[in-house]
């Protein structure tokens, strides 16, 4: 696999389509749309490809389309991933020997045989489905997920809440804009000089 920050060019079929949500950027801010889809080949390897922007917001992954990539950047975020830039290209079902032997492999046995996920570090059968191994935090501690390698083990956790306290849910941030961003870092009031500051102002 490349390395990290590199882009790579490849084509594969849409296992898997997440729906497009809407962001905010922790560095500017901004709103993102975000969409996550899988992406599987005759390797029997998937591999995690996040779309963002308009693409996310214009991608149509229904009926497992084969889709060719152009310039996606490689990350380790969670194992290892991919994701589009400004740069970029995607193209749906292109009219290529690859895409129509891709096709007809999956039809015929991609979309049902184990394969191993490079994003999540796992697999699964039927392609490595996220609810095909489903495990409790209990089973997760008595089977010593992640102690037993020397490679991290990835996965997604679910649950409620079932205690808030309320003393610490909430605290004072400081409001200070810097290059048009807020600071938000916690305040701590010493209360011996917010008496004296409220005893001046009298």
């Amino acid at each position: 696999m490349a390395r990290k920050d590199t882009t790579v060019d490849l084509i594969a079929v849409v296992k898997s389509c997440s729906d497009c949500v809407t962001i905010t950027s922790s560095r500017t801010q901004k709103e993102l749309q975000k969409r996550d889809i899988v992406l599987v080949d005759k390797s029997l390897s998937e591999i995690g490809l996040t779309l963002w922007g308009t693409t996310a917001e214009k991608f149509n992954g229904d009926n497992n389309p084969i889709l060719a990539i152009k310039g996606a950047r490689v990350s380790d975020y969670n194992g290892v991933s991919l994701s589009t830039v400004s740069s970029t290209l995607l193209q749906i079902n292109p009219d290529l020997p690859q895409s129509h032997e891709l096709r007809g492999w999956y039809e015929a046995e991609g979309s049902s045989i184990t394969t191993t996920s490079l994003t999540t570090a796992r697999t699964g059968a039927g392609g490595g489905d996220i609810g095909s191994n489903m495990k409790t935090f209990g089973e997760t501690k008595k089977e010593n997920l992640g102690m037993n390698s020397d490679k991290p083990e990835y996965y997604s956790a679910s649950g409620y809440v079932t205690l808030l306290q309320k003393d610490k849910a909430l605290y004072m941030a400081c409001g200070n804009q810097n290059d048009g961003r807020s600071c938000n870092k916690k305040v701590i009031y010493n209360t011996h000089q917010l008496l004296e500051l409220i005893y001046s102002s009298n």
